[in-house]
């Protein structure tokens, strides 16, 4: 049985690694530009001064995200004491300052301590959360005052791996989604009684993903008209189960008609519906019922 048109239309994920001086959404905008289909996003916001692995989706994928595996997060950084910025990182102009005697190593490992497990966060001031539907750093070049919500982060390791110097240090950490690493650094400091910000950061791990896996997006956009080389299949990165159904179930997806399928007997919950590698549809139940059809009939014009 065929499966139609629709399933050849491109669909699946870029594991990009964003440049530093870009923002999540202009790497979206350029995935958008190389591959002429207007249905990409992204899988986690990556600050602009940072760099590092984004998982983009495209065409139908896109229905997917909320479905990804996006955590946890692994970060390798360079920090500088005595000097707090108003954005938590480089780019930010000098707001603290603090000076010797600088705290050493085992005091940092010490104090990383009490920042581990699952934490209240107040997320820097300069951030792409909204408020009233307006990005933060928006509000903030507008010079109106900005009182970000705290929030409920994860940070599973956070560890000083080389002192450079009395003041600069390299650390890695761990984290779950919606965790600030420039606001980690920034309480990292005042645990210690310090000023301190985040000089350099890359974000090395998404989920599956390492550095490894990822293409730069320079090289992406060198490879034009076969960007499609770099594409992956989503079903992999699936934080829930994939069922593979026959080809009987597929006109039914793309019709929109589900029920008690003998491929659905015992299971439960949110699963994702697959035939010979392609992720059709997000089902939930029981009774079931379908959270996302990626490949509806009217995609392919039947």
């Amino acid at each position: 049985m065929s499966t139609g048109g629709a399933m050849r239309a491109p669909s699946g994920l870029l594991v990009v690694w964003k440049p530093k001086g870009m923002t999540s959404h202009d790497v979206v905008a350029a995935v958008r530009r190389l591959t002429g289909i207007r249905q990409v996003g992204h899988g986690g916001t990556l600050d602009p001064g940072a760099e590092g692995i984004l998982p983009i989706a495209v065409g139908a994928s896109t229905r997917l995200i909320s479905w990804l595996r996006l955590d946890p997060k692994r970060y390798q950084g360079t920090a500088v004491v005595g000097v707090l910025t108003a954005t938590g990182d480089a780019e930010g102009a000098a707001v603290g300052w603090s000076g010797p005697p600088w705290p050493r190593s085992a005091d940092w490992q010490a104090a990383a301590r009490w920042l581990e497990g699952e934490r209240l966060q107040i997320p820097p001031r300069v951030s792409a959360i909204k408020q009233k539907g307006v990005p933060q750093y928006v509000l903030v070049r507008r010079g109106q005052a900005v009182v970000p919500p705290v929030r409920k982060v994860q940070v599973d390791r956070l560890r000083v791996v080389d002192v450079l110097s009395p003041h600069r240090f390299r650390f890695e950490t761990t984290v779950g989604s919606g965790t600030y690493v420039r606001a980690l650094v920034r309480d990292w400091g005042f645990l210690l009684g310090q000023a301190a910000h985040v000089e350099h950061l890359s974000r090395v791990g998404v989920g599956p993903w390492g550095p490894e896996d990822a293409v730069k997006l320079e090289a992406l956009l060198d490879l034009g008209a076969r960007w499609r080389d770099a594409l992956r299949k989503p079903g992999p990165a699936l934080a829930i189960p994939v069922v593979e159904v026959s080809a009987r179930r597929v006109w039914e997806i793309r019709h929109g008609h589900i029920g008690p399928w003998a491929e659905l007997w015992g299971r439960r919950g949110v699963v994702a519906l697959g035939f010979r590698g392609e992720v059709l549809a997000v089902a939930e139940g029981p009774p079931w019922r379908y959270r996302a059809v990626l490949w509806a009939a009217e995609a392919s014009g039947s």
